[in-house]
């Protein structure tokens, strides 16, 4: 396991980040990547057995992208059928975790 600590300098408190909001890619519909755009999105409240990771690093893997473009068509009553039901794109990560 590999362990980093944050310098104060870049610490949320010492660059007064805003704690309730966050930056995120999404997605409001399917079809190419020109529809993903870097927004302000409201920070997720996470529950007693979750955790919430400030993300350093992402992937795309195969079926991130494949939810971009709508595929496959039959898992869209899953996903969302005309725009996804989860705007936010990305499982890949690696981070620290905040809370």
């Amino acid at each position: 396991m590999i362990t980093t600590q944050t310098p104060a300098s870049e610490s949320p408190a010492a660059v007064g980040a805003n704690l309730t909001t966050m930056k995120a890619i999404v997605q409001n519909g399917y079809g190419s990547a020109e529809l993903l755009e870097l927004r302000d999105i409201e920070r997720p409240t996470i529950a007693a057995n979750e955790v919430l990771v400030r993300v350093r690093a992402a992937g795309v893997n195969p079926a991130d992208w494949a939810i971009v473009g709508g595929l496959p068509y039959i898992a869209r009553p899953i996903y969302g059928m005309g725009k996804p039901k989860n705007p936010v794109r990305g499982t890949d990560v690696a981070g620290e975790v905040e809370a």
